[in-house]
């Protein structure tokens, strides 16, 4: 009788034993296909939100600073023009750095030479950037050939030499034309020297 207790004992602990088995084992599994559908999803979801944009870098065309003059007198308004080609390119907007010592002149105000352009300016000491964007309503291509941008507005202050020039960087801004495929276009750039006696 006690034998068959025994077997009776042994054969309910394996019984019990491999349920137990089998119920972490369909655990696990479960744990494993659910981690693997997140993770799936999380993929689709990425893809979905954010597809891969490609940005092309091109090298043409120029930037330049033009006055009637480079001398003035102490309190004296300066006013420049930034040029600008587009080596043919449909521009739809544009980031300018300009640099300049702000010992010498004092910057007042940028406007916009583009009808079609809204510009944004900001300016800190010595430095301002400037930004073009065209009016998405607004069908007229723009290929510039030669073409008035930006006038800068100036206050002489004191006597010196000095320059106004167009940055490539600038910490992390850039000068960049940005055509009608959301290419950049980095244009060859200039300076203009300035005098104030």
């Amino acid at each position: 009788m006690e034998n068959q207790k025994d077997n009776f004992s042994k054969r309910t602990f394996f019984f019990l034993s491999a349920v137990a088995l089998i119920l972490i084992l369909s655990v696990f599994i479960l744990i494993l296909r659910n981690k693997n559908r997140q993770k799936d999803l999380t993929e689709k979801l990425t893809n979905q939100i954010s597809p891969t944009v490609t940005t092309q870098f091109l090298n043409r065309g120029y930037l330049k600073i033009i006055a009637p003059k480079t001398q003035f007198a102490k309190e004296e308004e300066i006013e420049l023009e930034i040029v600008g080609d587009s080596s043919g390119e449909e521009i739809t907007g544009f980031d300018i750095i300009v640099a300049y010592n702000p010992q010498i002149i004092e910057f007042k105000k940028a406007t916009s030479l583009l009808e079609d352009f809204k510009l944004f300016s900001f300016s800190e000491k010595g430095n301002i950037s400037l930004t073009l964007i065209k009016d998405l309503k607004s069908q007229a291509p723009t290929v510039f050939s030669n073409a008035k941008l930006i006038k800068l507005f100036f206050l002489s202050k004191t006597d010196g030499e000095g320059e106004v020039l167009i940055l490539p960087k600038l910490e992390k801004k850039e000068t960049f034309l940005v055509n009608k495929n959301t290419e950049k276009i980095y244009p060859s750039l200039s300076s203009y020297k300035i005098t104030v006696k």
